[in-house]
């Protein structure tokens, strides 16, 4: 049992050796991207009102307005899902773990996020698949603006992609009982 123990000490700092700089490199991407997603939410408040604005002042709205809404909220949404990770914005019920004891809520948290992160994995694998048939098949908008559809998705992949790594180091941090380098001392490795 000794020796199992001092295995797993071994494995998880090994992991922690590698965990931390990877989470640190992470979490600036995601702080970026919630910039980005920040500034694509600004940038749909100013369309919008400017379009508003000339609709009703100037009877000459700007035509492409909605068709850049959708885009932006497409850049928005896909920028925003490691920002909200990062920091725990995602919805999660506790209701029934939180009644666990500890060991087993540790335990299902754990193959929680490791099943999260399989799921994620694979929607991101499907979301690059769907970005590389947009640019095969060289689909235009059908607005006013007949933008090929793959420059607006192109979103899919930073934000997919980064959203991947940050619920995979998440995983990895719950199964290991690892602190993010943002976190306050003794969040994370409760009971330790």
């Amino acid at each position: 049992m000794d020796e199992a123990k001092q295995g797993y000490s071994v494995l998880r700092e090994a992991v922690a050796g590698l965990f931390l700089p990877a989470d640190g490199v992470v979490r600036r991407g995601s702080m970026f991207a919630g910039w980005v997603a920040g500034f694509g939410v600004i940038s749909l408040f100013v369309l919008i009102f400017i379009n508003v604005f000339l609709r009703y002042v100037f009877e000459a709205p700007f035509i492409h307005t909605d068709e850049l809404i959708r885009y932006l909220n497409a850049w928005v949404a896909y920028f925003s899902l490691a920002y909200t990770l990062r920091t725990g914005g995602h919805i999660a019920i506790e209701a029934v773990t939180k009644m666990m004891p500890t060991h087993i809520r540790r335990m299902v948290e754990s193959v929680g996020s490791l099943l999260t992160a399989g799921w994620v994995i694979l929607i991101t694998y499907g979301g690059w698949k769907f970005w590389f048939e947009m640019v095969e098949m060289r689909q235009r908008s059908e607005g006013p603006l007949e933008i090929q559809m793959w420059i607006p998705g192109l979103c899919i992949i930073p934000g997919l992609t980064w959203f991947t790594l940050e619920i995979v180091l998440s995983a990895v941090k719950r199964w290991f009982r690892l602190r993010s380098t943002d976190q306050e001392p003794g969040v994370g490795s409760e009971g330790e």
